[in-house]
């Protein structure tokens, strides 16, 4: 978040609310409103599709309230921060147990929004002090502080490594469930595999504190390489004698780049 724009959405059944906010926050300097609805369901949508760092949410709507969206958003991404907006001050306490950033008052002035800004900026910060290591030569493994992750879904950990060969790249979906589930159709159901394999990939780098690592946008997935110490990241930048003539052992996708590999160290 410190070296990209805060991307942030907003959800307000009242149109000009919705406008007064998006007016504030477009004032606000290193923010990318991403969304501006009038109903939950656009925002869960874009929530499954990309990171968001902060959304403002109405405390009052009439599809859902705005602390039934905020569980539903959290469950999703737990990294999203969330800001209440409400005319009624009542709301404040009721808020707070449902771990809010904090609460807006309607009308708010823009310096209401740049201080909930720079708190939400303040915690992706303190997140970005811990670098996940991953190592590519050999079997593939995902290390912090020197312990081996461990992923409850196989495939969580799988998506991980083809993350890893691209090296930052964006990895779409589609590649990587032809890559991953190879022998699947690619229709919804395995769709819903992907979603879930990095939904688990999400919630373990959240849990150990590297969540910065994994970068999500619309329809791909990618490595946010400052937040990640990799050996083929380093081979990439020179220091070949990391490579020792094996790479992403237990993937056979990887055999690619390892043939790669091979035929520039002649």
């Amino acid at each position: 978040m410190n070296n990209r724009p805060a991307t942030v959405l907003v959800v307000d059944d009242e149109p000009w609310a919705g406008t007064y906010l998006s007016s504030l926050l477009g004032q606000c300097d290193d923010v990318e409103v991403a969304g501006v609805f009038r109903t939950s369901q656009p925002a869960l949508d874009l929530v499954e599709e990309r990171s968001i760092d902060l959304a403002f949410l109405d405390i009052e709507m009439p599809d859902i309230d705005g602390l039934t969206l905020a569980e539903r958003i959290k469950k999703i991404d737990p990294l999203t921060e969330v800001v209440f907006t409400t005319g009624y001050e009542h709301y404040s306490l009721e808020a707070f147990k449902h771990y809010a950033l904090g609460y807006l008052l309607k009308p708010c002035d823009i310096e209401d929004v740049r201080h909930h800004l720079d708190q939400a900026r303040a915690l992706r910060t303190r997140r970005q002090e811990r670098k996940l290591v991953l190592k590519t030569f050999g079997r593939f493994d995902a290390f912090l502080d020197e312990r081996t992750l461990i992923f409850s879904n196989a495939k969580a950990k799988e998506l991980l490594a083809l993350l890893a060969d691209a090296d930052g790249g964006q990895v779409s979906m589609e590649r990587a469930v032809d890559l991953l589930w190879e022998n699947h159709i690619y229709d919804e159901s395995v769709k819903a595999l992907y979603r879930r394999a990095l939904c688990d990939l999400r919630t373990t780098l959240h849990e150990c504190g590297a969540d910065r690592a994994l970068v999500r946008a619309r329809g791909s997935a990618s490595l946010d390489m400052s937040a990640v110490e990799c050996d083929y990241h380093a081979y990439l930048q020179g220091k070949h004698d990391l490579f020792h003539g094996a790479y992403m052992e237990q993937y056979s996708w990887g055999e690619e780049t390892l043939s790669r590999i091979l035929n520039e160290a002649g």
